[in-house]
């Protein structure tokens, strides 16, 4: 039987969601003040380690299985001219992720984490995002029941990767929901350095 069954049924597992450990998170952030470095050095990766000692409620937190999950597919947005490249070149992608040949493998290899490419139907995009829904409410149960089905049954992290060139195009649209301000400069190095024109960047 599919895990997530209904939109009601997932909103009830956000509410139910655990909580972080407040108190390990407090000594996690002790033994950082602790260790011979400068104060902040490591950025976001010393916030990660806090919220995961909460998450874990151990002050040292460990990787002991995980896990890193590519989920590949095609957005409909891009018949809006936002990508220099054809929707086929995702396959290609997934294609070099299998064969290694991605820097998300070297990655995966060097953190000892597990690394599975799920392929969802890429020779259907979805719906043009700017047009209406991408998607129906069945059919992001269907998309969510795979990524469920995808994670291994010892994990302790996982590690999620969208592929597809329009991915900060769907990204992007969650932000206005949220109460985020769009921030025009987030992926923009990474579109410029995929050689598109800036009359592309403004219209993505």
């Amino acid at each position: 039987m599919p895990y997530f069954q209904s939109s009601s049924q997932i909103s009830d597992i956000i509410a139910d969601l655990p909580s972080v450990d407040g108190k390990t998170q407090n000594k996690a952030a002790s033994r950082q003040a602790e260790l011979t470095k400068p104060p902040g050095s490591l950025g976001r990766l010393e916030e990660v380690a806090i919220w995961m000692a909460g998450w874990q409620r151990r002050d040292r937190p460990a990787i002991e299985h995980g896990q890193c999950l590519i989920f590949a597919g095609n957005h409909g947005v891009v018949a809006q001219g936002i990508s220099p490249f054809p929707a086929e070149v995702t396959a290609q992608m997934v294609a070099n992720f299998a064969n290694g040949g991605a820097a998300i493998n070297q990655l995966c290899n060097l953190a000892n984490l597990k690394l599975d490419v799920i392929p969802l139907e890429l020779d259907r995009p979805t719906n043009d995002l700017s047009l209406g829904p991408a998607m129906s409410e069945d059919e992001t149960i269907a998309a969510m029941n795979i990524g469920a089905e995808a994670l291994d049954d010892r994990l302790r992290l996982s590690d999620r990767w969208r592929n597809g060139h329009w991915q900060y195009n769907s990204g992007g649209g969650f932000m206005p929901w949220s109460g985020l301000a769009p921030m025009p400069q987030v992926g923009l190095a990474r579109e410029r350095g995929l050689m598109m024109m800036a009359s592309n960047i403004r219209r993505k």
